[in-house]
């Protein structure tokens, strides 16, 4: 039996990415560099609240 429509391909899914695979080796530097500043400035934060404190 012809029905006239072509025949449907189903090809196997494709998975996605990780969320960090979607990203190049500068981007992830800027990132962690920027992680590294954020915990700097709460140490540096940390420290001037304490030292006002005594």
């Amino acid at each position: 039996m012809d029905s006239g429509l072509p025949a449907r391909h189903v090809g196997a899914r494709t998975k996605s990415k990780p969320v960090y695979a979607r990203f190049n080796a500068i981007e992830m530097l800027l990132f962690g560099l920027i992680g590294v500043a954020l915990v700097d400035c709460a140490v540096i934060a940390w420290l001037v609240i304490r030292g006002f404190g005594d």
